[in-house]
């Protein structure tokens, strides 16, 4: 059913900002993406990529939050990979890796591995918290992952994080009018990424 072309498009603020910390020092530059239009239809989806740079010497942790409210029938996710096509959009085949809510439950697909893991949760205000520390080798070593106070079990993966990744697409289904925030950041020893 279409919907009423005259409303606003969906409330959805993706903003990068990209803060360096260095002896002491900081520094902040912000980016705002634009805004996702609302979706003409009630049964289809939104998404939006965004340029990120992971290739930082020393990375020790790659963090994402998401805070939401979940149903179950809604979608929040994060997909991160290579644009190799350089086309500013991020393929099915160009992903590497997705994180995120999908209809009642927490998902986590490794697409190099062909391995996806969901656990079921509750529905409701959600605080989403995945952090994935690094080798010195920028390969995944372990992950933390919480909904609130309730430890998440994923295993980790190597396809959890690339230092080559250049583009994150965030994906929302179902979200009505509601607002969600995603976070991320790449943590090393005087710097750090995070979009928001």
């Amino acid at each position: 059913m279409m919907k009423n072309r005259t409303q606003s498009i969906l409330p959805v603020l993706t903003a990068i900002a990209l803060a360096m910390a260095a002896r002491g020092a900081f520094a902040a530059v912000g980016f705002t993406a634009p805004q996702l239009p609302e979706s003409p239809y009630d049964d289809t989806g939104i998404a939006t990529n965004f340029v990120i740079s992971a290739q930082f010497d020393n990375a020790r942790t790659f963090s994402v939050s998401l805070d939401f409210d979940a149903t179950a029938t809604n979608t929040l996710e994060l997909a991160f990979g290579v644009d190799d096509d350089s086309n500013g959009e991020l393929a099915w085949n160009e992903t590497d890796f997705i994180l995120g809510w999908r209809c009642g439950e927490w998902v986590c697909r490794d697409m190099a591995l062909d391995a996806g893991h969901s656990v079921a949760a509750s529905t409701g205000q959600k605080q989403f918290c995945w952090a994935l520390g690094l080798n010195s080798d920028m390969t995944p070593l372990s992950l933390s992952v919480r909904d609130g106070s309730v430890s998440i079990p994923f295993p980790v993966s190597a396809g959890m994080f690339s230092p080559e990744w250049n583009v994150c697409r965030v994906t929302a289904r179902g979200m009505g009018g509601q607002l969600y925030v995603a976070k991320g950041s790449l943590i090393a020893p005087g710097f750090t990424l995070r979009f928001k």
